[in-house]
């Protein structure tokens, strides 16, 4: 015959246990799970099919990447693509490529599955920036990028909520004088043939 104090232990363990379950349950559920280790992101596109990039922030105002030839050109948001190709300045090679590296090299951890909470983690569509990804007109890709902290995002077709140590503030800048490349720095040499040359034609 079993002991009452035999099972009032086992009675105890059960519950422990039970409690436990519940516990988890309730953590994955409100997307407080921080989930180990990182994955891969698998963006349906390849850096070769996109040729524009848009970055727009929750107010409407953005910049848009346009490829020319092997070139980027940035410039402001426009409906006509004329008025868009006039204001177009070369972009910064160097940005947009890391840009272009988030469709192909994305590692990312996941820190919540919970849809509940990306207005409040700044992923929600009227809360966060976004980064779209163009092959001429047809969408290939998106993010949801907070503009407060912009490391964490989510893919617009997915509801869990990621962290990037890829993304960064200088990424999600929406204006276009953020953009430009930077412009070369003379050096001494060409200085001097330059000064040579104006006092030639003097």
């Amino acid at each position: 015959m079993i002991k009452s104090s035999t099972l009032i232990r086992l009675g105890i363990i059960i519950a422990v246990l039970l409690l436990v379950v519940v516990w988890q349950r309730k953590q994955q559920q409100a997307g407080l799970q921080q989930l180990s280790g990182e994955i891969k992101l698998n963006a349906p596109a390849t850096q070769e099919q996109i040729n524009r990039i848009e970055i727009v922030d929750p107010d409407g105002q953005g910049i848009q990447l346009i490829k020319q030839s092997n070139n980027w050109q940035v410039s402001p948001l426009a409906s006509d693509s004329a008025q868009a190709s006039e204001s177009a300045q070369p972009a910064d090679p160097d940005k947009v490529q890391k840009l272009l590296a988030l469709l192909s090299q994305h590692s990312a951890q996941v820190i919540s599955q919970n849809p509940e909470r990306q207005t409040d983690l700044g992923v929600a569509p009227d809360k966060a920036v976004k980064l779209t990804y163009f092959q001429d007109q047809e969408v290939k890709y998106q993010l949801l990028v907070s503009s407060d902290d912009p490391k964490v995002f989510r893919p617009a077709e997915d509801q869990q909520t990621y962290r990037s140590q890829q993304l960064s503030f200088e990424l999600i800048q929406t204006r276009p004088d953020s953009w430009l490349a930077p412009t070369p720095t003379p050096t001494p040499e060409a200085e001097a043939s330059s000064s040579g040359q104006q006092n030639d034609s003097n």
